[in-house]
């Protein structure tokens, strides 16, 4: 997808870094982007930065308008509207093959002449300070005009930033405290199910991988790869305690008391015996936890400070 969107980009006189190709085009500031080769979902973006003096409602309104896009041979469902870098994008998405670059240039002009009734030209000043500036730069994937001095503050305010982002650390006490709060709270569900149903519900250790791991995530505010693995571990710890408390309790109703201990090496005589259908209820755990914790990591990567700045 990188390849025709650069391909397309050259075709419209723009310039190309990696898979984005970027610049004035007519009276908007465009980008281009075509996925990764080796990227789950293949796609093209196409977009618009939106200018000063653009009416939001009447931008909404055009891009509600399904009827028009559908006329157009456009879908309503693939436009994106982002308020935090002032963009609106539409999404190529091909059933199958990769689309050409005819495909991409028809489609990028039906998107770009529908919404030119809505958006201003872009003016060719500095976007912090209003000055007349020639120079344009992708910043962050964004095309923008900025002069030099405001250049150079973003890129002080963005050491900052930076620094302090380096220097914020996982709550690691509060963390762990909140991970073994969840791994006993998971335990205790996953023992009280067993009791009142004389069965092991193997889909209980999705309810135990997301107790642990909100909780965790709660706690640290802050999670690296190491947070993950702890995530990982409470919640196996949880799904173990829950089948150990379960096991006990029910010695305590056969009469051989509430013995931990026995109820421990009954445990492991039980995981001998079951085999690999044991290993479900650790297997159910991770699915969730291992969900979150990647929902999680992305989160923090987009969160992340950044500053890509291309001329």
């Amino acid at each position: 997808m990188e390849a025709v969107a650069r391909e397309a980009g050259a075709q419209l006189g723009l310039r190309s870094n990696d898979g984005t190709a970027w610049g004035r085009w007519n009276d908007f500031l465009v980008r281009i982007q075509g996925t990764p080769t080796l990227s789950q979902t293949q796609y093209i973006s196409m977009a618009l930065v939106l200018p000063p003096g653009t009416v939001m409602q009447s931008l909404n309104a055009i891009i509600s308008n399904k009827e028009m896009w559908k006329n157009l041979g456009l879908k309503h469902a693939m436009f994106r509207l982002d308020s935090q870098y002032g963009i609106v994008s539409y999404i190529l998405m091909p059933a199958i093959r990769t689309p050409k670059v005819e495909d991409i240039l028809d489609t990028f002009r039906k998107f770009t002449t529908a919404l030119k009734p809505v958006i201003p030209s872009y003016p060719s000043t500095c976007e912090k300070c209003g000055r007349d500036v020639n120079r344009l730069i992708l910043v962050n994937s964004v095309p923008v005009y900025m002069c030099d001095d405001d250049l150079t503050r973003l890129q002080q305010q963005f050491t900052q930033v930076a620094a302090v982002d380096r220097a914020t650390k996982p709550r690691w006490g509060l963390a762990i405290a909140m991970g073994l709060l969840g791994a006993l709270v998971g335990a205790a569900i996953w023992a009280g199910i067993g009791l009142a149903t004389g069965n092991i519900f193997y889909l209980v250790g999705l309810v135990n991988g997301f107790i642990v791991a909100v909780a965790m995530q709660w706690g640290a505010k802050k999670v690296t790869g190491p947070m993950i693995i702890m995530m990982v571990l409470f919640a196996l710890l949880s799904t173990f305690l829950g089948v150990w408390l379960w096991i006990t309790a029910v010695g305590a109703q056969l009469g051989y008391g509430f013995d931990l201990i026995n109820g421990l090496r009954v445990y492991f005589i039980y995981m001998g015996e079951a085999g690999g259908q044991a290993f479900l209820d650790y297997f159910f755990t991770l699915v969730p936890t291992l969900f979150i914790a990647w929902n999680v990591a992305k989160r923090a990567k987009a969160a992340k400070p950044k500053l890509d700045i291309q001329a």
